[in-house]
């Protein structure tokens, strides 16, 4: 009998979202961490199913759509004075497409790796601060690709 390798999982520690300047600077881009997370959620998307169904069929027939980009909900602390927290609130004020990279903590050869990366442009849809007696300010920021994820494997 074959012995089956569980999958590798992969520890949230260590995960980074970074932002940079406008697309129109991808030449300079410069990444900043977001935010010092405390959670990440990731929705990659769908695609809408298209009925094809004809009176004659006997069973329904689709195809499917274009595909919805990614999108990202960033939790964290409150740091309106870090780097990134300000690049977040200014894509969030205008209407241009920032630069975002997700760096995954899975290197396959830790101290010289580097771990699965999946980069896109996209924009700040939403952005709130919650805070209350005992605890610190935390943030929420929703991110939407526009456009491809380009997935780059660990090394």
């Amino acid at each position: 009998m074959a012995t089956v390798t569980p999958p590798k999982k992969i520890n949230f520690q260590g995960i980074q979202v970074l932002i940079a300047a406008p697309i129109a600077n991808a030449g300079t881009a410069k990444y900043e961490p977001l935010m010092c997370l405390t959670s990440l959620s990731i929705d990659n998307g769908n695609r809408a199913e298209i009925d094809t169904t004809c009176a004659a069929d006997t069973t329904k027939t689709f195809m499917f759509g274009l595909r919805d980009s990614a999108a990202i909900t960033a939790d964290g602390f409150y740091t309106p004075t870090e780097a990134g927290y300000v690049l977040a609130e200014a894509s969030f004020a205008s209407n241009d497409a920032y630069l975002f990279r997700i760096i995954f903590p899975d290197a396959v050869t830790p101290s010289t790796g580097k771990g699965t990366t999946k980069e896109f442009s996209g924009y700040v849809t939403s952005f709130s601060s919650n805070g209350a007696v005992d605890a610190v300010i935390t943030a929420s920021i929703g991110i939407k690709a526009s456009g491809d994820v380009t997935t780059t494997p660990a090394s």
